[in-house]
């Protein structure tokens, strides 16, 4: 699987399937006491790998506009669990989700572009998703943009910045952040990693 949307899928503490690979991830890292009962009996399904109860469960909620539901609904079209594997269904279920402004659903359509699945590749594109999700805090969004930046696709390369996303995510626990921040410091001056831990510590999550 492409690199985009292999972070995407990677395991996240809501929706890991309990498999120990990198299956359909989660589709939003929601508490479980903000779910409603149905959307947590199919978080419950999808982790025990019961994929036709967690799509029976969880269709009736992304039809009736559930972002969750809907990400989750994308995660299972992209692996093919329950259902046939379906890119452009997924980014369906995905965009649905990021219209309402879903984190979750807006790094998905991101990687979507990102990788060029189903739709033409666009990195402009991608790097505007991303940017949606990484403001509210999404830690993968915050490692892919870094990335985006720190080769230059579909924005200006600006080792600066990505330093600065690779730290946010890795703030977050991101193992991978921290694995490329760190590589990407060996090729910056001291003035550029200090401006770039200031912006780190200054930045502020979008309300």
């Amino acid at each position: 699987m492409v690199l985009a949307l292999a972070l995407a899928l990677s395991p996240a503490p809501l929706f890991a399937d309990g498999s120990g690979g990198r299956d359909a991830g989660a589709a939003a890292q929601v508490r479980p006491d903000k779910m409603t009962t149905s959307l947590m009996q199919a978080v419950q399904a999808f982790k025990r790998r019961d994929f036709d109860t967690a799509l029976r469960l969880a269709t009736p909620l992304a039809l009736n506009g559930d972002p969750t539901a809907e990400t989750l609904l994308g995660d299972m079209f992209v692996n093919g669990q329950g259902v046939p594997q379906d890119f452009a269904e997924a980014l369906r279920w995905y965009r649905k989700a990021a219209d309402q402004g879903h984190a979750e659903g807006e790094f998905r359509v991101g990687a979507i572009y990102s990788d060029g699945l189903t739709v033409q590749q666009d990195q402009v594109e991608a790097v505007r998703w991303f940017r949606m999700a990484a403001v509210q805090g999404h830690p993968q969004a915050q490692l892919a943009l870094g990335v985006k930046y720190e080769l230059g696709q579909g924005v200006q390369q600006d080792y600066v910045a990505a330093h600065m996303w690779f730290a946010l995510a890795a703030a977050q626990g991101n193992q991978l952040a921290v694995w490329t921040r760190d590589d990407i410091a060996a090729q910056m001056t001291p003035a550029q990693i200090a401006q770039a831990q200031k912006m780190a510590h200054d930045w502020k999550p979008a309300k």
